[in-house]
């Protein structure tokens, strides 16, 4: 089992380190949204079996591409949010880089042919925000665990992607004063600015060589990033993709106004503590916990 599949590495090593689980991490952060899933999931949807994995098929491609690109330019995928991703970029050069993998991710996109349903081609389409800044990570849940992303960098990213075009990335001010003014255009909203998609590109960053094994890569470690109810398909390597009628709950918590300190840390680990034994007296599954501009957000 890849612990890679399940948690950033950034979160795989907070995990296995002895000291408090967060981090002050300097960086860009790239955030995706994939338009399209949802009408292809209708379309696709009443096909019976046929469909359902035509579905899984078309995601896991979008996907395996935006991972790709990400990491070709040294990105660590941080979380999943329903047809979202974020992507931290780190080291030397991250404001480039980060900005370059998303162009590359955005050509990535524009490049695929339309997703053919019974009903017609459903074509899927991107828009992306990068910032930089300096952002806390902190780990939280026990049984369960779960990073939370929150910073400038986080709240610039997502508020850029909020408001960019289908087709569009869009770039927050602090990214924008490290590239090269050649990348950077106006962009559709007043006063913001886009990537020229044709001028920032950088080749591929060379590839890390292997790390040895390591406790932060063990199965247990791994699985202590899936929610409990689907660990043990998880472990028989089981991938069917399946429609089920569910009941979906959105908890928004409201983030704290320093989350850095001693008592953000207490309040949202012993939020996450609450969560958790909720979800373990209702028989209910904690998908996901995504940070957005200004609060945070469960999915169950």
């Amino acid at each position: 089992m890849d612990a890679a599949a399940y948690s950033s590495e950034l979160a795989a090593r907070l995990d296995a380190g002895a000291g408090p689980d967060r981090a002050v991490v300097d960086g860009t952060v790239c955030v995706v949204d994939v338009t399209g899933f949802t009408r292809l999931n209708e379309r696709l949807g009443q096909a019976g079996p046929e469909g359902t994995e035509a579905v899984k098929q078309a995601v896991s491609a979008v996907f395996d591409g935006l991972i790709s690109a990400a990491s070709a330019h040294g990105g660590d995928v941080l979380t999943f949010a329903g047809d979202a991703l974020s992507v931290l970029f780190t080291g030397d050069d991250h404001a480039c880089r980060g900005a370059a993998a998303a162009g590359a991710m955005q050509r990535f996109v524009r490049g695929m042919a339309a997703v053919p349903t019974p009903a017609g081609p459903v074509r899927l389409r991107m828009s992306a925000g990068v910032e930089s800044g300096a952002d806390v990570h902190l780990l939280v849940g026990t049984r369960r665990r779960a990073m939370l992303d929150m910073g400038p960098a986080t709240t610039g990213a997502a508020t850029c992607e909020a408001a960019a075009r289908p087709g569009e990335v869009l770039v927050g001010p602090h990214l924008a004063a490290s590239l090269p003014p050649s990348w950077l255009r106006p962009g559709s909203v007043t006063g913001s600015q886009r990537l020229d998609l044709r001028r920032a590109v950088l080749p591929p960053v060379p590839a890390a060589p292997a790390a040895p094994p390591s406790d932060a890569a063990s199965p247990a470690r791994a699985l202590a990033f899936v929610p409990e109810q689907l660990r043990d398909d998880v472990r028989a390597g089981l991938d069917t993709a399946e429609h089920r009628a569910v009941s979906v709950a959105f908890v928004v918590v409201d983030a704290p106004a320093d989350p850095a300190s001693e008592d953000a840390l207490r309040g949202l680990t012993g939020t996450a503590q609450l969560f958790e034994d909720v979800c373990l007296e209702h028989g209910v599954t904690w998908l996901e916990c995504d940070s957005v501009p200004g609060v945070l957000a469960s999915d169950v």
